[in-house]
C-alpha cells in the first residue's frame, strides 16, 4: 500500500508495531509523522525506529522524539555498526549502482550507497552524523 507518512491512511489504533528504518530523514515534516505514528498504534504498541542525521539537525530530530507521548524503552547510537555494514557491502552497492542506474545518474547513486569516501560515510566516520535506533512503547 502506498501512503503518506505524515497522513497515514489507517484507522486509529490499527497496529501493534510501526517500523521505520532510514526513511524519516526524507520527510518534509518529521514532526507531523510522529503524531500519525502514535495515532495508528494500539496501547502497548511498539515503535521501532532507525535513522541518521547530520549534527546540524540533531535538535530538530531530538525535540520531536522527546515530545511524543510514549515511553522510550531504548536508544542507541549505531554509527559504528552502520560504518561496518557500509564497509562490508560497498562493493555490492557499487556493483548494483553501475548495473541498474543509468550512467548519467550513477554519481548520485554512489552518493546514496554509503560507500567509503562518500559524504555520508565520512560524516558518520568523523562524528558529524549519527545513526541511531530507538524503541518506544505506547502507554
Amino acid at each position: 500500500m502506498e501512503g503518506n507518512a505524515e497522513s497515514l491512511p489507517f484507522p486509529d489504533e490499527s497496529f501493534d508495531a510501526v517500523v521505520n528504518v532510514e526513511a524519516s530523514h526524507s520527510y518534509p515534516h518529521f514532526d507531523r509523522f510522529l503524531p500519525e505514528m502514535v495515532r495508528v498504534l494500539r496501547p502497548g504498541g511498539h515503535f521501532l525506529y532507525a535513522d541518521f542525521r547530520g549534527y546540524l539537525e540533531y535538535d530538530d530530530w531530538d525535540a520531536p522524539l522527546a515530545a511524543i507521548p510514549m515511553q522510550m524503552a531504548s536508544k542507541r547510537d549505531i554509527s559504528t555498526e552502520g560504518l561496518r555494514g557500509m564497509d562490508r557491502n560497498s562493493e555490492v552497492f557499487l556493483d548494483l549502482n553501475s548495473r541498474h542506474i543509468p550512467k548519467v545518474l550513477q554519481s548520485f547513486g554512489k552518493l546514496f550507497s554509503g560507500a567509503p569516501g562518500t559524504l555520508a560515510y565520512r560524516q558518520l566516520q568523523s562524528g558529524k552524523a549519527s545513526y541511531r535506533m530507538y524503541h518506544f512503547i505506547k502507554d
